[in-house]
């Protein structure tokens, strides 16, 4: 197996701006307002097909099922038998809905799924600010807690926000969203998010516009409780892994370049998603043969995204410009 890269797939949406194609050049020519760009997907219908080498055209649903732990690894594959993780870019125009998620179980119940050889997933998820225009925050948790007995008349007289904690951001910050936290992106927040296979959203307000509210099946998940600091603080050193997600659905890591750095990978049993947050990145799997080494190499350009399947032990990441930044995620 070799290092992949997958043909995105691009979201319009009623809140999306223009960032993406900005950054993008592949963006169809018919899109106008792109709100999100899906990296690395296996969500039903939203499904990424490999982009480079022999595999080009397979769907990583179809990969997985195919390859099985040679992708997945060997504990991913027996607990999930699927690709269980989605990337994407988020560019908020305007504010995006205020909402929230269930985790798996709820998902389970609230959806009226009841066969348990199949997956369902909540969605945690975290947030890699990457830009963002001045004044831009978004919302993450309760500032102070709501009773759980008033939470449907703040949603039917529109007093909700009032409970909200408004965050602002800067380039760099980290931000970790467990299923039950009423989350938001505001406008002028373009991010990288790293979450759970799934899209199940349940929205508590819209800002008037004239979508679904899912009121009651948002108040099965919500923790009313308050969040006192939602930002993740980390410190960064050159060439060194550093982990700001340690979760049971994700471990994600944000790595500075100023000269080559080995991963070594087998220590995960688990694929490794690789993002190149600023500059220009080479990665280079080490002992690769025969067909597979015609592709040891990747680059990487800003918000582009690889998948190193769980069989290649280790890595050499090079950066191609003065400063380099990627993140690293797997499962655990």
């Amino acid at each position: 197996m070799y290092i992949l890269k997958f043909k995105p797939r691009f979201v319009e949406k009623p809140w999306g701006g223009q960032t993406i194609k900005t950054v993008r050049g592949d963006v169809p020519a018919d899109l106008k307002n792109v709100g999100e760009l899906w990296s690395i997907s296996a969500v039903h219908g939203d499904v990424t097909e490999v982009a480079n080498g022999y595999l080009a055209g397979m769907g990583l649903d179809e990969l997985c099922l195919r390859y099985g732990a040679t992708i997945l690894g060997a504990h991913v594959q027996s607990k999930f038998g699927e690709f269980p993780m989605l990337v994407k870019l988020i560019d908020a125009a305007e504010n995006l809905s205020v909402q929230v998620h269930p985790n798996d179980e709820q998902a389970r119940r609230i959806q009226g799924v009841s066969d348990h050889s199949r997956n369902v997933f909540g969605k945690t998820e975290m947030w890699y600010i990457l830009r963002r225009a001045e004044g831009a925050s978004l919302i993450d948790g309760f500032e102070r807690a709501l009773p759980a007995e008033e939470y449907r008349q703040r949603v039917a007289d529109n007093t909700i926000m009032d409970y909200l904690h408004d965050q602002p951001v800067e380039p760099g910050e980290v931000y970790f969203i467990p299923s039950g936290r009423v989350h938001g992106i505001g406008a002028g927040v373009f991010l990288a998010e790293v979450q759970q296979s799934s899209d199940i959203t349940y929205r508590i307000y819209d800002y008037g516009r004239p979508r679904e509210l899912h009121t009651e099946q948002a108040a099965q998940v919500i923790d009313f409780s308050a969040v006192e600091n939602p930002r993740t603080d980390y410190t960064l050193t050159d060439g060194r892994l550093t982990n700001v997600v340690e979760s049971r659905y994700f471990s994600t890591s944000l790595m500075s370049l100023s000269s080559p750095a080995d991963l070594a990978l087998s220590q995960y049993d688990s694929f490794s998603i690789v993002m190149c947050t600023r500059g220009r990145l080479t990665i280079t799997a080490r002992g690769l043969q025969g067909q597979d080494a015609e592709y040891a190499s990747m680059t990487l350009n800003t918000y582009e995204c690889c998948l190193i399947p769980a069989d290649i032990a280790s890595v050499t990441v090079t950066p191609q410009t003065t400063e380099a930044q990627l993140l690293h995620t797997y499962m655990p």
